[in-house]
């Protein structure tokens, strides 16, 4: 039964920030950031969305998975598959460098989305 599968936020994050962008992400937490900035951007975006709102007011109760993307041509990859199916997502684009960090797709149920990133590792 779909309704009784969870709600879930997946977000992708590059792998490889570090190393190949070191002056911009030299912490942890600078690269955390970028997960947190898709992820919210994602739920303000699609805040009318049903399941987004039941997500953001069940908000003790969220599930979110944080996975890798080994890189920007992977992010992209992944941004185009979700866009020809029509999943609502945000590809994060850190600015002032144009440069894509993340994706986060607005909440679904569980069992709509995850075949999209069963290819993907735990971040």
């Amino acid at each position: 039964n779909m309704s009784s599968s969870p709600l879930v936020q997946y977000i992708l994050l590059r792998r490889d920030l570090a190393s190949k962008y070191p002056k911009l992400y030299k912490s942890k937490g600078a690269i955390i950031t970028q997960a947190c900035h898709a992820s919210s951007a994602a739920l303000f975006r699609f805040y009318e969305r049903q399941e987004t709102r039941d997500y953001v007011r069940e908000w003790k109760e969220m599930h979110k998975m944080v996975l890798q993307a080994r890189d920007g041509d992977f992010l992209r990859e992944v941004h185009e598959r979700l866009t020809r199916d029509g999943i609502e997502h945000v590809m994060w684009e850190e600015q002032p460098e144009g440069i894509y960090t993340a994706l986060a797709i607005r909440p679904y149920r569980k069992e709509q989305v995850q075949d999209f990133f069963k290819d993907c590792k735990l971040y």
